[in-house]
């Protein structure tokens, strides 16, 4: 065989791995994972074994099927861990990130938050109740008006599963803009107080989030306070609806953000230190400066 011919077949050969090679990750990709679905539900999790059976109904009854259900096993010492494998056999929009050991709901939160592939996302709490049309109604009104925030309204129940009034109204002062798209710079003087700092009655824009860097603290309590002060200043579009649909259960003594008294003055101070840093790094304090002050004096 003369070199030329040699060489000849060796270039064919090439051209021939490099198309099998092609071909070959074609179909691996294919079939892959999804890279997206409409919302990623992060629920971070610590010895929740009580709610974990009914929490899997609840899911099991949304009326939006297609979405991703990411659990945060906090260190848990109970069977959380157990249960959430056992029903992630069953489901797989489940996924589960299990923590060796316990280091706060806000870092369980940025953790699940880096697993999400989602349009949207929103953080749960384990023992509160979900409405079936939780995750169908908020992707709709969300999706629909393009926000990269939707706020919605929630009921209350205390540990005797009554009704409890001693939560605040989500919605604190007026004015603000019921069922229409507006920026935090239309309310610059309540833009901290027109909804509570609470990220679980709230669906946000994961691109938005990544885009501004948001993330939650590592306190005690009021961890997710900050992220969501921070992400109502950064938001170009936000929408509000008072469609209830959530349940919340009101200082439930199993909760994964109890706490004692003692450090919640040094939580607060963290977080309104944290903000107006924030505020200042993105020239933006003297534009809030007045809802600052008074989320100050009403955290």
């Amino acid at each position: 065989m003369s070199f030329r011919r040699f060489r000849l077949y060796i270039i064919l050969l090439f051209f021939i791995a490099v198309s099998l090679f092609i071909i070959f990750m074609f179909q691996y990709n294919n079939k892959k994972e999804p890279t997206s679905v409409p919302v990623s539900v992060i629920i971070p999790c610590y010895n929740s074994q009580i709610y974990l059976p009914s929490l899997f109904l609840m899911f099991k009854a949304q009326t939006l099927k297609n979405y991703e259900l990411i659990f945060v096993d906090d260190g848990s010492t109970d069977n959380t861990n157990f249960l959430i494998r056992n029903e992630q056999a069953k489901d797989k929009r489940i996924k589960l990130i299990t923590l060796k050991k316990n280091t706060g709901a806000g870092n369980a939160r940025n953790i699940g938050l880096r697993s999400a592939i989602g349009e949207y996302v929103i953080f749960l709490d384990s023992d509160d109740i979900f409405h079936p049309n939780l995750l169908k109604t908020s992707y709709k009104l969300a999706s629909k008006n393009n926000v990269d925030i939707l706020v919605f309204n929630f009921e209350c129940i205390n540990s005797n599963n009554a009704s409890c009034k001693q939560y605040r109204d989500f919605l604190f002062e007026y004015p603000y803009p019921i069922n229409k798209v507006f920026s935090p710079k239309d309310i610059p003087d309540n833009v901290f107080t027109f909804s509570r700092g609470i990220p679980w009655n709230k669906l946000f824009k994961r691109d938005f989030i990544i885009k501004n860097n948001l993330h939650f603290l590592n306190l005690k309590i009021h961890n997710d306070s900050f992220f969501v002060y921070t992400s109502y200043v950064m938001a170009e579009r936000i929408y509000v609806t008072k469609k209830i649909l959530l349940t919340y259960r009101w200082h439930n003594k199993d909760s994964i953000t109890s706490t004692h008294k003692a450090v919640e003055e040094e939580c607060i101070k963290k977080n309104l230190g944290e903000l107006k840093r924030f505020l200042l790094e993105k020239k933006l304090y003297n534009i809030y400066k007045r809802s600052f002050q008074k989320i100050s004096t009403n955290f």
